[in-house]
């Protein structure tokens, strides 16, 4: 500690020596650009971003996995009659008779394809499709076979729903 004491001691001596030696010229303190503190300082929050859609078929339930790049948004679920593109709100098309769409925010898709994307080798889901990315929204439809109660959890960088299938529900 004493040590500590005497290196802190002897700095401040050289670095006031320094300061006021004669013929250094002394910076104008009003002109000088503050540093940046390092508490007052935040990095960029990054939008999480929509990278793929990955689907698996196991002995009771679909399971439909978003992968996030960038942390994992909040999700909302709701089961709608038809499904329209955001920005238009034109009628698309999505394979199934029951249509869940979901609203993942904050978050963005870009370069991700809009258009469907067909599941023949599942039981519920019948196909999906992004319709919609702007102002920090994503919208992605699932087309059901049958309106389930739908199990929805994050897991590290992704959103998962499990639709359970109709003869377990």
């Amino acid at each position: 500690m004493f040590r500590n004491l005497v290196r802190t001691v002897v700095a401040l001596a050289a670095a006031t020596t320094v300061a006021f030696a004669p013929g250094v010229a002394q910076a104008d303190p009003s002109t000088a650009a503050a540093a940046p503190s390092a508490a007052r300082y935040a990095p960029p929050v990054a939008t999480p971003r929509l990278v793929d859609v990955r689907l698996g078929r196991h002995r009771t339930y679909d399971r439909v996995v978003f992968d996030f790049r960038g942390g994992v948004p909040d999700v909302e679920s709701r089961y709608v009659r038809v499904v329209r593109e955001d920005e238009s709100g034109r009628r698309v098309f999505v394979p199934g008779r029951f249509f869940l769409l979901l609203r993942f925010e904050p978050a963005r898709a870009r370069n991700f394809p809009r258009g469907v994307q067909y599941v023949n080798s599942l039981d519920e889901v019948r196909g999906f499709r992004l319709v919609g990315d702007s102002e920090g929204v994503v919208h992605v439809a699932v087309g059901l076979r049958h309106r389930a109660d739908v199990r929805i959890f994050e897991l590290s960088n992704r959103i998962v729903l499990d639709i359970p299938h109709d003869r377990y529900l």
